[in-house]
């Protein structure tokens, strides 16, 4: 359920967070963000089409299935802008609350540069374990 991660989200501002990761809890939110908004106005960099139709959808399949994804936690977005040290936490996780709120109105959806054309329920569970993922190296 988006919402109630969003919402448990909501609960994280104003708490002292700190990171077990590489990533500080700003570059955390601030790539969550990307990948929100990515799903909204594309990805500037998209894997191969045969990935994208065959390694991909089989691997959010997978993810799904578990209820967990795995993935390497200090990977960037393709193209995406560098994450920016400098942001203060606040800031990154309103812009992510941001980022979720525009995807929950969206009416059209970009493919995913990993998994392909997904119905907005896939994108969905694919939104949730990615952020719930990254949040277990989020602590308050």
């Amino acid at each position: 359920d988006l919402n109630a991660l969003f919402t448990e989200l909501e609960g994280l501002a104003g708490k002292n967070l700190r990171s077990n990761g590489l990533w500080t809890p700003s570059q955390i939110f601030q790539h969550l963000a990307q990948s929100v908004r990515g799903s909204i106005q594309g990805y500037p960099v998209a894997k191969p089409a045969w990935f994208t139709r065959t390694i991909g959808p089989l691997a959010l399949h997978g993810f799904k299935a578990s209820g967990r994804m795995y993935h390497p936690l200090t990977e960037p977005i393709p193209g995406m802008s560098a994450l920016d040290v400098g942001i203060p936490v606040e800031a990154a996780l309103a812009d992510l609350l941001d980022a979720l709120r525009q995807f929950l109105l969206a009416e059209q959806l970009a493919p995913h540069f990993a998994y392909g054309e997904l119905s907005p329920q896939d994108y969905q569970a694919a939104h949730w374990l990615h952020i719930r993922q990254h949040l277990t190296e989020i602590q308050s």
